[in-house]
């Protein structure tokens, strides 16, 4: 007997459940990622603005904002994976394990370069008001 025939009886209701909650974490990773980019580019546009004959500033504050936009990223990658995994155990196609491959390569080559812009900033000598 197969132990993981007790759910065969439930499959019709655990899959469409398993693929909605796939569906979800997509969704909150989509909106990471553009809440994330919105308050980059609103922060962006300040940073131009405010500190215009200000270089140094205007540098350190959009190298703050990329640290957080990747931040988001990860983050809102780490949704999408979620989701992808889940689909994988509902769905297991080629199509979804490439993307799941793929996703989890992106994912860590941006906290790669994140830790590593982490690192920098926290070496940096803190800028004179």
């Amino acid at each position: 007997m197969d132990i993981f025939g007790i759910f065969d009886g439930y499959t019709n209701i655990l899959v469409p459940v398993v693929q909605n909650f796939a569906l979800l974490f997509d969704v909150f990773g989509v909106i990471l990622v553009l809440v994330g980019a919105l308050v980059a580019f609103w922060k962006w546009g300040q940073a131009e603005t405010i500190h215009r004959n200000k270089p140094d500033k205007k540098r350190e504050d959009v190298e703050d904002l990329r640290v957080h936009f990747a931040q988001k990223m990860v983050l809102g990658l780490e949704f999408f994976l979620a989701g992808d995994l889940l689909r994988l155990i509902t769905t297991p196609t080629l199509d979804v394990l490439t993307r799941v491959g793929v996703i989890i390569v992106i994912r860590t080559i941006l906290v790669f370069f994140l830790s590593r812009d982490i690192r920098e900033q926290k070496n940096r000598p803190a800028h004179k008001k």
